[in-house]
């Protein structure tokens, strides 16, 4: 297995790390909330969850799985601030928006070396 790959893996499932929490604290959100701005969280949990797994997948060149790394990176982004909007309309707890910021600096210092080891490939 190549070192690409066995870290987009690890990055897989640290994500899932933060999906369990996050779901531990959707489920506990107020109803109106879950099903607002915690759906769309969800959405975008999902979304960028298989993008990372079939970012591990292409084999494509190295512009195209720049392209696909520079969109999972701004999905990632979007979700920090989807998690901080939470936080500010009071929806979730100082707790809950620690721990769930810290899983997704987590993951994107991750998804940044896989991005760094990106640009020193050839092709």
């Amino acid at each position: 297995m190549n070192y690409m790959k066995k870290n987009n893996l690890k990055v897989l499932h640290e994500f899932k790390k933060y999906l369990q929490s996050y779901y531990q604290i959707h489920k506990n959100m107020p109803k109106i909330d879950r099903h607002m701005i915690g759906q769309k969280i969800s959405e975008k949990n999902w979304d960028t969850y298989i993008l990372i797994y079939n970012f591990s997948k292409i084999p494509g060149y190295k512009y195209i799985k720049k392209q696909m790394w520079t969109n999972i990176s701004d999905q990632i982004d979007l979700l920090k601030f989807l998690v901080h909007t939470c936080w500010d309309l009071k929806i979730i707890s100082d707790r809950h928006n620690i721990l769930l910021n810290l899983k997704l600096v987590e993951v994107g210092k991750m998804w940044g070396g896989i991005g760094k080891s990106l640009d020193n490939l050839r092709s």
